[in-house]
């Protein structure tokens, strides 16, 4: 009975043992399931801060240092899951983790290490690289931990249910046996032991229990403190979300945004809670339709893993966009964005797109105002270059000249005559065209003159402008933008030019007269024996530019002719005249050397000018005579009759002389291609406008086709 009685007594502590044993098992088992729980939070705080840190230069030593420290807990709590052992965790206590051994807990144990496994891998890409981080493997593992977030702490939720269920089996056979030792011992003390001496062992029993128990709560207590710190890292995390000064997202295949984004971006798209819309859908608000089209192609050139991201990042179509964002006082809103995008690769599959987005408003306009700067200096150095080996007079006469033209051309384009095209007057706009055509086409000739290469170059791009709407069936006021454009910048041009001049004028005082300079010298700078007719110099230099961009050889000649026997108010004019004549012979009459070889004449082309008058009015002219290949009249007929200035009737009864008038019709032109030197169809129309609209003067044409054409040119004394 003694035996028994010891026995039972030995069996009710030994079961006592046991159940506070599993007690303690079951906490510590319970403690890991909370870890468990808190460290996808963990992972996720550490690969953002990391991001963070990397995209504003900070260093990330201290970051990574605590991130080995969990990766190390993370390998040795997920190990013991599946095989008992100790765990340290980061504050240093030490868990006793034994395996959770129902059918579900060792399933989700596996299921979980399966998860760690493969970020372990990418984290520890991460520890390698120190300082140095890759945005894409950074990228690539915060997608990965959040995908999984949500599935670890499901895991945790099962560990800890299963563990109640797996103590709870572990522990009714010690319950059992105890109780049946307590009941049996109870009975046996009533004959062996008094009451009081197995209450006590009872009560010492229970207090070693309830120790137990105090012990539970205070790691539940420290439990709970790691949980706190855990959640004030994401909060700190969240505040970093909340404070960068960019906008970062993540789309997956469909363009939907992740739930986690800055708060940047809804500033800068101006929505809020972006969470679950579709990217594209936002960019198509701001975008031309053209480019987002663009853009959409793009995103699926992310997503396709065959394709090489290096390659595709350098085509990025957002680097610079401009984007217009309603304004709620009535207009738009133009701002400047510039998109960044990264892969998250997983298992060789692109499953989501990481983009930053920032506001760079501030720097595209500075940099266009810089450029636009610098491109204003070397205009201006351009323009002071192209003056230098000028006449002073001369380039007074062009800005003078020009500024009539633009005056002109400013009164041609009067506002009410566009808003008079929609009452049937589609002619009279023509008309005005072709005036605006004639003003630019004088002021090209004149900088071709001077070789003011940069207005010759402007004036002829306005043209082309000119011309495309001449072409047009028909005409509206908004048609004339481009053109009040490009007269504005003709404008400007000619100002700065001006005071160019002036100022180059005021370093040349104290330097006696600067027309002494070029008494005895050419357009070029070459000195002269005799000095001769400005006018005639200057021509002189075009027509030899002209043959040698064209490969002619041709020489001018004027002995007897001065500018100045003409009225003061008539030379301008007759300068304006020669200088078309001039391009109008080099352009169609001459013949290149080996062709007027071929026929019989000299290698050498020649243009003569002489002093005539009217032998009927007495007015005062001069001759312009070549000995090129003159008025191709069959052409000029061919064309009159397509471009429905005569019937195939009139031309068969007109007289050569006839014919050869046509050439005066605005916009008429035998040449089969438009270039700077002729095309256009408005030289001689510039003749004609000058000469007898403006002055009440003559003009005759004289043709022998194939040897020679001589216009005369005859103005009122």
């Amino acid at each position: 009975m003694a035996v028994s009685f010891v026995a039972s007594l030995y069996g009710i502590f030994h079961y006592s043992n046991i159940l506070r044993h599993e007690l303690e098992q079951h906490g510590e088992v319970r403690t890991g399931a909370v870890l468990v729980r808190t460290m996808d939070a963990r992972w996720i705080a550490f690969l953002g801060s990391i991001e963070i840190a990397r995209r504003d230069g900070q260093p990330v030593g201290d970051i990574i240092k605590d991130l080995k420290g969990y990766v190390t807990l993370s390998n040795d709590l997920f190990k013991a899951y599946i095989i008992a052992a100790p765990v340290k965790t980061i504050t240093g206590r030490t868990l006793n983790i034994r395996p959770v051994n129902t059918p579900v807990g060792m399933s989700v144990a596996q299921e979980l290490q399966s998860i760690w496994s493969p970020l372990e891998v990418k984290i520890q890409a991460i520890l390698q690289n120190g300082e140095n981080q890759n945005p894409e493997q950074l990228a690539e593992a915060l997608a990965y931990a959040q995908k999984h977030s949500k599935r670890v702490i499901e895991i945790s939720d099962i560990l800890s249910g299963e563990e109640n269920i797996y103590r709870d089996q572990r522990m009714a056979g010690p319950i059992i046996m105890r109780y049946i030792l307590v009941s049996y011992l109870t009975a046996v003390s009533v004959l062996l032991i008094p009451i009081i001496f197995l209450m006590g062992r009872i009560r010492k029993s229970n207090t070693a229990l309830e120790e137990s128990a105090a012990l539970l709560n205070q790691k539940n207590a420290q439990l709970a403190e790691d949980t706190r710190k855990i959640e004030e890292a994401k909060r700190e995390s969240d505040v970093i979300m909340e404070t960068v000064q960019e906008g970062l997202l993540l789309i997956d295949v469909k363009g939907v945004i992740g739930a986690q984004y800055s708060r940047e971006l809804e500033r800068i798209f101006r929505m809020e809670n972006l969470a679950g819309f579709n990217f594209l859908n936002i960019l198509q608000r701001v975008l031309t339709e053209k480019m987002y089209n663009t853009t959409r192609d793009y995103l699926g050139l992310l997503f396709d893993a065959k394709r090489k991201e290096k390659q595709i990042l350098k085509v990025n179509p957002l680097d610079v966009v401009e984007v217009n964002f309603s304004n709620p006082e009535g207009g738009f809103i133009t701002k400047y964005l510039g998109f960044t995008f990264r892969r998250v690769v997983e298992a060789g599959v692109v499953t989501r797109v990481f983009i930053g987005v920032g506001d760079i408003t501030a720097r595209v306009t500075l940099e266009r105002e810089l450029r636009q700067s610098e491109l204003k200096k070397e205009k201006q150095f351009d323009l002071l270059l192209g003056i230098l080996h000028i006449e002073p007079k001369q380039v007074q006469e062009f800005i003078e000249t020009a500024k009539k033209d633009l005056l002109e051309i400013t009164t041609t384009l009067r506002a009410e005559d566009f808003a008079a095209a929609s009452a049937g007057k589609i002619d009279e706009l023509r008309d005005r065209l072709n005036v605006v055509f004639r003003c630019v086409h004088n002021i090209k000739g004149n900088a071709s003159y001077l070789k003011l290469i940069y207005f010759q170059k402007t004036a002829d791009e306005f043209e082309s402008k000119i011309n495309q709407l001449r072409n047009r069936p028909s005409l509206t006021g908004d048609d004339f933008l481009s053109i009040v454009m490009a007269q504005s910048d003709l404008r400007n041009d000619v100002e700065e030019l001006d005071e160019i001049r002036s100022k180059l004028g005021e370093l040349r005082i104290g330097g006696g007269d600067s027309t002494e300079l070029f008494k005895n010298s050419d357009r070029n700078g070459n000195a002269t024996q005799t000095r001769e007719d400005e006018l005639i110099v200057g021509l002189r230099g075009l027509v030899t530019d002209i043959a040698q961009k064209t490969g002619k050889s041709v020489r001018l000649e004027a002995k007897d002719f001065n500018a100045e026997s003409f009225r003061s108010d008539h030379r301008p004019l007759v300068r304006d005249v020669l200088i078309q004549l001039t391009r109008n012979s080099m352009a169609h009459s001459f013949e290149l050397p080996s062709e007027r070889t071929k026929v019989g004449k000299g290698s050498e082309g020649v243009i003569e000018i002489k002093p005539t008058k009217h032998e009927e009015s007495g007015l005062n002219g001069f001759l312009f005579r070549d000995d090129g290949k003159g008025i191709d009249i069959g052409k000029v007929r061919e064309r009159a009759i397509s471009q429905g200035l005569i019937t195939p009737e009139d031309a068969q009864r007109m007289a050569e002389t006839e014919l050869a008038m046509l050439i005066f019709t605005p916009g008429f032109s035998t040449a089969d291609e438009v270039t700077t030197e002729a095309g256009r169809g408005m030289g001689m129309d510039i003749i004609k406008e000058k000469i007898i609209d403006e002055c009440g003067g003559e003009i005759t044409v004289s043709v022998e086709p194939g040897k020679h054409c001589t216009f005369g040119i005859f103005l009122p004394n």
